[in-house]
């Protein structure tokens, strides 16, 4: 495949930007596929644009619907017919992808949520691996 220009990459980029993830849509700071680090790369053949992209986990149950929402850009781009997304599951997804964005929500999220395990009775949380007065 021919690498993309820097017009067409950008406006690509633009409209993956789009593309939330499924698990954080409905949250006050939905993260999207780029932000997540979700796609490895983008190239162009003809009127075809490949999306090759990972998920955070290979499993997941909301695949096809980012799929659908990649290929339902397609028409908002000059010149692509279609988009096509292939999943490589190597390298691994992991929380180092994500941009600084998306870390900072997922720090922000942590915190709102440490006064609720400070409530976790003792007998569970050593259960689950957890010290006493540790914050998981």
């Amino acid at each position: 495949m021919a690498p993309i220009l820097t017009e067409d990459m950008r406006r690509i980029r633009d409209a993956l930007a789009s593309v939330l993830d499924p698990c954080h849509a409905l949250s006050d700071h939905p993260l999207g596929i780029l932000d997540l680090g979700l796609v490895n790369e983008v190239s162009r053949r003809g009127d075809v644009i490949e999306v090759r992209m990972t998920l955070t986990e290979p499993t997941c149950v909301f695949a096809h619907r980012i799929v659908t929402e990649i290929e339902d850009l397609a028409p908002t781009l000059p010149g692509v017919a279609r988009i096509e997304v292939v999943f490589d599951h190597l390298p691994i997804w992991e929380p180092a992808r994500m941009s600084e964005r998306a870390r900072r929500v997922f720090a922000d999220r942590r915190a709102a949520f440490a006064p609720t395990f400070r409530n976790v009775p003792i007998a569970v949380s050593r259960a689950a691996g957890v010290q006493d007065g540790e914050v998981p």
